[in-house]
């Protein structure tokens, strides 16, 4: 088993007796069919506790910490009972509910519909799922922990725009019939105080990463065009280690903010004009490798959703307002996504800009800073939605009633 399933497993452990603890009376017992099933009614939001008009808080960490003699929550799920639906997320490995909710979180990171919509049929069956802390990694390997519906936040899988119904965010809030205080409750690891400056931390560290690139490939000095062969082959090694220095920033497991910010393109956009004296111009060797493996290697390090953006055409998505399908192969089979921001990066339209020959000179992007700005906006929009909560609460929501 992976670490990342141990790493879960001690979660899921239920810790020893303590006969002197808060809240325990007896020892962990066998615990008969009937009052299990009303538990897990109860978290599956078919048993609703009478609310009060005072707001609860913290309802995530509430459910990680219900014990019922000295058993956690995840002891009355029997993962036996879980329809067809489990089976195909499992692909053959073993039915435990570390598995089930290990391979939900990497389906819902690799950002493929098929992989989606099993995900959210189980949970729609089995709403309990979304109160479970888990683990998953995405195309990049890289770690992300938290609750299935914030994993796909921290994803930044919401609705791109107020027509798109398909945020995965959205989706999993309706399979799971949760509230939207229960959403903006888990919405806390990207919305939270500590998630933001979490974030801003791990969007410096891409940005430093980034000015050192830059830094590295004005030191090659080039005369001009006919250099462009001893030029790439100089910078292949600060194209590896920038790429490294990527993935070093999210080598430990992410809990809060974006597993990558998109709004770090943006940012890059202003280091471009930065420095576009130092280029040379906006033509030239030393503009295109920015364009093509500074943009280009952000745009690699994307989540699954905002890469799909990307190479269905941010064209598209601006001007014409479609949403990128959700497919596996983020890129196309001629150019696997393994290379973006080692040999291009993908235009406006969408389309590779090969690092070869004279397509070098085509002129440096100038939209990176604007569209990536309302991609970003949009997001933010989303999220505001999903977090908005009425404060004139009706009889029937005060008694528990839906």
């Amino acid at each position: 088993m992976e670490n990342r399933s141990l790493t879960f497993l001690t979660n899921l452990h239920a810790p020893e007796h303590d006969p002197s603890a808060e809240g325990e009376a007896f020892t962990p017992a066998f615990i008969p069919r009937g009052p299990r099933d009303i538990i897990l009614d109860y978290f599956n939001n078919d048993i609703l506790p009478i609310k009060t008009i005072k707001k609860e808080k913290n309802t995530v960490k509430q459910y990680a910490d219900f014990k019922l003699f000295g058993r956690g929550l995840h002891f009355f799920i029997d993962c036996k009972l879980f329809s067809e639906f489990a089976d195909s997320i499992l692909l053959g490995e073993e039915r435990t509910l570390a598995n089930i909710l290990n391979k939900s979180a990497d389906f819902l990171l690799l950002g493929e519909e098929k992989g989606i919509s099993r995900v959210c049929y189980l949970v729609e069956e089995q709403p309990i799922l979304l109160r479970i802390i888990t683990i998953g990694k995405d195309r990049l390997n890289r770690r992300v922990q938290g609750t299935l519906l914030q994993i796909a936040a921290m994803a930044g899988d919401v609705s791109l725009s107020s027509t798109d119904k398909g945020g995965l965010v959205e989706r999993l809030k309706l399979a799971g019939k949760l509230t939207n205080e229960e959403v903006r409750d888990h919405l806390e690891v990207v919305t939270g105080s500590d998630a933001k400056l979490e974030n801003e931390k791990r969007n410096q560290r891409v940005l430093q990463a980034l000015e050192k690139f830059v830094h590295g490939f004005l030191q090659i000095k080039i005369s001009g065009i006919s250099e462009f062969q001893d030029f790439k082959k100089k910078c292949i090694p600060l194209i590896e280690q920038f790429d490294n220095d990527l993935q070093i920033i999210t080598k430990e497991p992410i809990t809060k903010g974006y597993v990558f910010d998109p709004e770090i393109i943006c940012k890059a956009a202003k280091i471009f004009a930065k420095n576009i004296k130092a280029f040379g111009g906006w033509y030239g060797l030393y503009s295109a490798m920015f364009r093509i493996n500074g943009f280009g290697m952000l745009q690699r390090h994307l989540s699954a959703r905002d890469a799909q953006v990307v190479r269905n055409g941010m064209d598209n998505y601006i001007e014409k307002h479609l949403i990128a399908g959700r497919f596996y192969d983020l890129w196309c089979s001629d150019y696997p996504s393994h290379q973006i921001g080692y040999d291009y990066y993908a235009n406006y339209q969408g389309e590779p800009d090969i690092g070869k020959g004279c397509d070098l000179l085509a002129p440096a992007s100038t939209h990176e800073m604007q569209i990536f700005s309302m991609l970003v906006a949009n997001k933010k929009k989303s999220i505001e939605a999903l977090t908005k909560v009425s404060e004139h609460r009706s009889v029937r929501s005060f008694l528990g009633f839906k």
